[in-house]
C-alpha cells in the first residue's frame, strides 16, 4: 500500500486551519487569513515531526534524559 505522505500533510494542514478558522468564528473574533493559514501549519508540522522520528527509528528525547550510570543514555524507561 502506498502512503503520499505529502497527501497526508496536505490534508492536515487544511483541517488545521479549519478548525482555526471555525473557533475564530465562533468566539467571533476577526481574524486574518495569513494568521490561519500560519497556525496551521505550525499545527501540521506534529505530521512531519512524527513521521520523520518514525522512519529514522530515533526514540523521543525525553527519554534521554532518564539515565542509570553506566548504562548509556536513554535506557531507563518511565
Amino acid at each position: 500500500m502506498t502512503l503520499y505522505l505529502d497527501v497526508i500533510w496536505l490534508l492536515n494542514w487544511l483541517f488545521d486551519c479549519l478548525l482555526l478558522y471555525w473557533t475564530a468564528i465562533i468566539l467571533k473574533r476577526r481574524v486574518a487569513l495569513w494568521r490561519v493559514c500560519i497556525g496551521g501549519l505550525i499545527g501540521s508540522f506534529i505530521i512531519v515531526v512524527g513521521i520523520h522520528s518514525f522512519l529514522c527509528n530515533c526514540r523521543p528525547s525525553v527519554h534521554e534524559d532518564f539515565s542509570i550510570p553506566g548504562h548509556g543514555a536513554g535506557n531507563l524507561w518511565v
